[in-house]
């Protein structure tokens, strides 16, 4: 249910009570209390409160929430991950290589979450440099 500013309510039951809860957005800051679950995250890692899950949401909440293009994915995310992570939840496999394949979402998160946006992105600028001045010496080293 969207409120009058725009934020949107929910409340879900699938897997088990990964988003049993009510959310409530205000302001950009999601409610306290209630926990609108990472369906892929809880999925593959099998908890709400896996310490990876729960960074996840405050990246969520602190870097997405606010803005009006972070919302719009969260309910996108929202509205098409929870069959997707039904399969997950059923195949350790598939839950092995999520949990892979998430990890530089979490590190990224992390740095966000710790740091801030500015170091963040200037270390991110620094790595693809050295990355791609380190390709140019290897491709002059081969032709």
């Amino acid at each position: 249910m969207e409120t009058a500013t725009g934020w949107q309510t929910g409340s879900s039951s699938i897997l088990g009570g990964i988003a049993s809860e009510e959310t409530t957005y205000t302001d950009g800051v999601a409610s306290t209390g209630n926990v609108m679950g990472c369906f892929i995250a809880t999925a593959a890692f099998g908890s709400k409160f896996e310490k990876h899950v729960q960074l996840l949401r405050r990246f969520r909440d602190l870097y997405l929430m606010p803005h009006r293009i972070g919302r719009a994915f969260v309910n996108t995310y929202y509205r098409y991950s929870p069959p997707v992570a039904n399969v997950i939840a059923d195949h350790e496999t598939v839950r092995a290589v999520i949990r892979w394949s998430l990890l530089p979402l979490i590190g990224l998160s992390w740095m966000l979450l710790h740091f801030g946006a500015a170091p963040t992105l200037l270390l991110f600028v620094l790595m693809s440099s050295t990355l791609w001045v380190g390709s140019k010496g290897d491709a002059k080293l081969g032709g």
